[in-house]
């Protein structure tokens, strides 16, 4: 519902929106695909559920991906004076709010779980890569949510960015082949990343990650050229709302969280509404000398 209502307001009206539309359901569908039908590193309640199953996931996880990209997108937009390749990092910043206390705090209170036990039969191909890739009960958390994912939306924000600014002209046929190719950048990540938890570990990757896009987004607030757009429209502002919602909710109706789990996914929830409501301010102008 929420992507349709994203599709309706924005799709039809704005050809730049259509493609990144497209992009975000060819990524998401290339890393759902790669992740539980080759490499067998997610699964999703085998063997009853097919990614072509509506609504059992991975389809519903290939919608909430797009809904994510889609919406997140659409917020960072808000601040103007960026590059665009600083936007794309505070792309990735901003949708790492939605996710990065919902997945620590559901495997602590056993709402789902990532066992290796679970995953030494059905990861044949991972466990002959990366052998010590399943000897870290929380395996999934740093390695899938926090380097792979977070790789996929950048890199996926980079090209589309790059693709889709204002002073580009590329052709449509061009734009099609560059869409086209996403899936294999993003087998070419999930390569990494295997690389990566061999040679620093997964966590240290991560935080290398989430901390350069960090840096590359906070770059124009430092040097004094960011500023506030015009808010958001509703389409972002209802998928942003229903995200935001819909994550958290599944955890208030099982276990209680802890004081800190309820504090930082508030603050998460507090910092991307501050970015959407934040009022407008004008651009502020560079110094040049006289």
């Amino acid at each position: 519902m929420l992507l349709a209502v994203w599709v309706w307001l924005h799709g039809r009206r704005s050809v730049p929106h259509r493609w990144l539309i497209v992009s975000s359901l060819v990524v998401a569908h290339a890393f759902e695909i790669l992740a539980t039908g080759w490499l067998h590193i997610l699964t999703h309640n085998p063997p009853s559920c097919r990614w072509w199953h509506i609504p059992t996931v991975p389809t519903a996880v290939v919608l909430s991906w797009c809904v994510g990209i889609l919406s997140h997108m659409q917020l960072a937009g808000r601040i103007q004076g960026m590059a665009w390749w600083e936007t794309a990092a505070l792309d990735v910043v901003l949708l790492a709010l939605m996710d990065i206390m919902t997945e620590v705090a559901g495997i602590a209170h056993n709402c789902w779980a990532w066992s290796p036990a679970e995953f030494v039969s059905a990861a044949p191909r991972v466990a002959s890569m990366v052998p010590n890739l399943l000897a870290d009960t929380w395996w999934g958390v740093p390695v899938v949510q926090y380097n792979m994912i977070l790789g996929v939306v950048l890199l996926h924000s980079l090209v589309m960015r790059w693709l889709l600014r204002p002073t580009a002209t590329f052709s449509t046929f061009t734009k099609a082949c560059v869409v086209a190719s996403l899936p294999v950048v993003t087998l070419l990540w999930i390569a990494v990343c295997m690389a990566m938890h061999v040679a620093v570990g997964d966590r240290a990757f991560g935080t290398a990650l989430v901390a350069g896009c960090l840096f590359a987004a906070l770059r124009p607030w430092v040097r004094g050229v960011a500023s506030v757009g015009p808010s958001p429209g509703l389409a972002t502002a209802m998928t942003l709302g229903g995200c935001y919602f819909l994550n958290t909710s599944r955890l208030f109706t099982l276990p209680a969280w802890t004081t800190a789990q309820a504090v930082c996914q508030t603050a998460c929830i507090a910092v991307a509404m501050g970015v959407m409501l934040w009022p407008a301010s004008a651009p502020k102008p560079k110094d040049k000398l006289q």
